[in-house]
């Protein structure tokens, strides 16, 4: 999932971590059933994606640093 998260926000995307969508559906029957799960099925996360309503300052870009690899 955090694949997904950086190829979301590299595209525009903006994304959002739901635990507690993850803790109540983990909890929820009726959750479950409405995102066709078994009973016995486990959330292990939940990623939201959409088009942000908010365009956020990013940090300052950072001038490259010189790595020499190894071969």
């Amino acid at each position: 999932m955090t694949q997904l998260e950086l190829l979301a926000q590299s595209k525009g995307i903006g994304t959002f971590w739901a635990g507690m969508l993850k803790t109540q559906g983990n909890l929820s029957a009726q959750i479950k059933q409405r995102i066709n799960l078994q009973e016995d099925d486990m959330i292990c996360g939940c990623l939201g994606i959409g088009m942000p309503a908010l365009k956020y300052k990013r940090s300052v870009g950072r001038i490259p640093y010189h790595v020499d690899f190894l071969e």
